[in-house]
């Protein structure tokens, strides 16, 4: 007994092999001839964003390199201020009242910022540990993925939208302190 020509379906081998062929094809295009993709960090310029920045009255300078973030100034605390936007304000609220859109799934609700009953006391220190490692037992969610530049920029701004934030630290305990976490 043979092969019956009748029933050899040689439209489905043609149609594997060429899957096959097309496969390999694809496979050592992808591994050794295109030149790949750049996943680093695109590069904002400063310049147009400095341009911007005044043009809107806002701050003009790169915060992002600031040497002593443990210090307030009045830009760093409006940098402070986009950077909660981005971060915080969906469940805290665009004012800092506990009243963002995903706050109010959350049990418990997000601390009010602006009246300040705070957890742990309003320090400097204890709000950046606060965004840095989030607070057991509550919704608050560890931030350790911003950069301390930017955590120390909303500490400043929530200090700064507080009623009951506590007198700033001394300046030379949260230099000691910041060293500490880079």
């Amino acid at each position: 007994m043979g092969l019956d020509k009748n029933n050899y379906n040689r439209g489905g081998f043609l149609a594997f092999m060429s899957c096959m062929a097309a496969s390999t094809v694809f496979f050592i295009y992808i591994s050794f001839i295109h030149p790949g993709i750049n996943i680093d960090k695109p590069k904002i310029k400063t310049e147009i964003g400095m341009q911007v920045a005044q043009a809107a009255g806002g701050a003009a300078a790169d915060m992002s390199t600031n040497p002593t973030p443990w210090t307030s100034t009045p830009e760093f605390v409006e940098y402070g201020k986009t950077k909660y936007k981005m971060n915080c304000a969906v469940c805290h609220g665009d004012g800092g009242k506990g009243d963002g859109p995903a706050g109010a799934s959350l049990n418990p609700k997000p601390r009010d910022l602006v009246e300040g009953k705070w957890k742990k006391s309003g320090s400097a220190k204890d709000i950046f540990t606060t965004i840095r490692d989030g607070l057991p037992g509550t919704m608050m969610a560890p931030f350790k993925h911003i950069p301390v530049v930017d955590r120390w920029a909303m500490t400043h701004y929530v200090r700064s939208i507080s009623k009951n934030a506590k007198p700033e630290d001394k300046p030379a305990d949260l230099e000691k302190f910041a060293k500490g976490e880079k």
